[in-house]
């Protein structure tokens, strides 16, 4: 493949742009390196230039020009890679991350991601290759993909991997991502003990386990590595409090995150900080709290709908979440439910049906309604595996009651 050090050059400096938010330094690298890739002819140039153009139209909302860009980026790359070094798949993690996210679900790219993992290891890249794996973990967790012991066990590997390609500092990353779904399953390290439910028992939204303690690693960390890692912290962290409806966490969560750059070049972590910023925004505002951040909920709001008019399978049914949030009500519910289930987010199908159980709960005018969204949202969540909030409602609501309704569900059924 020949020399492309300069379009390189500018395809750094270009995301280095983009991360500090500076839309028209970006935007002037990006036509710059356009016209001397044209200047010079069909080259491996010109992909990098075409790339760094589409990682820019996804910093001003040009989201469908930037798909554009990035078609032709890959295009170009063809021509000059048979698909199968590592130069070929550091090229094509950006822009699949960067961009092609955008239009396809991330249910779809998680193999692909292992895949561009043992494409780099031959090259040498072995943070690009870690790279890749951190990416399949955002995606299988955005995606809701089912939490079982297969999904600890590649984390231990993981683990392990960042060791012997002395590529330790992606292992924070993935300690915490193991801590994040051993307290979602509710169990201890070796998978023996499950959590304790009720009075006594841990914290299921702090990071306070076997695997991961938040203190400990982060007092070990400085400057922008403790700031990268702080982001990556209170995201899960926020994750886990909504989930488990602990408000004061969720509020401690979204006051680090607001300090932090609303554009992500990666759209699988800009995916997840802004989901669920939006979502404790919204939920917690119609509890008069972090009202000073109203403004930034209804961008992120717009974001989502902007990307769901583009296309993006990944942002409808967050749009869908964040409009339920913001309206509820079981018309709203109901189409965030049905948009998450086509989606395949259990995740968030299991969120909707327990925030509508709720709704009606507050109402108290319709038990029945009441109890089918709780038993969906019961039923969802152990699809998920997060047998932990299972057991939490089913603590604090009278199972019982739930079996007998769900008895009288299947009988009027077969009637049916």
């Amino acid at each position: 493949m020949e020399d492309d050090s300069r379009m390189r050059l500018f395809t750094e400096t270009q995301r280095v742009a983009v991360i500090s938010g500076n839309r028209e330094l970006s935007a002037l690298i990006g036509w710059k390196a356009l016209r001397i890739a044209y200047a010079e002819g069909m080259s491996v140039g010109l992909a990098h230039a075409f790339q760094g153009m589409a990682a820019g139209m996804v910093t001003i909302g040009e989201f469908r020009a930037a798909y554009r860009y990035a078609n032709l980026a890959a295009e170009v790359m063809k021509r000059f890679s048979d698909g199968q070094d590592a130069e070929y798949s550091n090229f094509y993690m950006k822009l699949f991350g960067w961009v092609f996210h955008l239009r396809q679900p991330f249910h779809d790219d998680i193999d692909m991601w292992l895949e561009m993992y043992k494409q780099s290891l031959p090259g040498g890249i072995t943070h690009m290759a870690m790279g890749c794996r951190l990416c399949y973990v955002l995606c299988y967790y955005a995606a809701g993909m089912p939490l079982g012991s297969t999904l600890g066990s590649k984390l231990r590997l993981f683990e392990r991997a960042c060791v012997e390609l002395g590529q330790e500092s992606f292992l924070l990353f993935f300690r915490l991502s193991r801590q994040f779904y051993l307290n979602l399953a509710g169990k201890s390290d070796d998978g023996k003990k499950s959590m304790k439910v009720g009075a006594g028992a841990p914290d299921p939204a702090a990071f306070e386990g076997e695997v991961f303690n938040e203190d400990e690693a982060l007092g070990k960390l400085d400057g922008n590595a403790r700031k990268m890692a702080l982001r990556d912290v209170s995201v899960f962290r926020l994750i886990l409090a909504l989930i488990f409806r602990d408000d004061s966490t969720a509020e401690a969560m979204v006051e680090r995150l607001v300090s932090y750059p609303f554009f992500d070049l990666f759209v699988v972590m800009q995916h997840l900080h802004l989901a669920f910023v939006g979502l404790a925004l919204l939920t917690l505002g119609k509890e008069g709290k972090l009202k000073e951040h109203a403004k930034l909920a209804k961008k992120i709001k717009k974001h989502m709908k902007a990307l769901d008019k583009a296309g993006s399978p990944n942002a409808r049914p967050v749009y869908l979440c964040l409009e339920a949030s913001s309206r509820p009500g079981r018309a709203s519910y109901d189409k965030a439910i049905a948009a998450c289930s086509h989606a395949r987010m259990i995740h968030l199908e299991a969120m909707m049906n327990e925030r509508c159980g709720l709704y009606f709960q507050e109402r108290g005018d319709d038990n029945d309604l009441m109890r089918e969204y709780l038993t969906n949202a019961i039923l969802g969540y152990n699809d998920w595996g997060a047998l932990a909030k299972v057991n939490r409602l089913k603590e604090e609501f009278d199972i019982r009651t739930f079996r007998a309704w769900e008895e009288k569900f299947c009988r009027n059924l077969i009637a049916i």
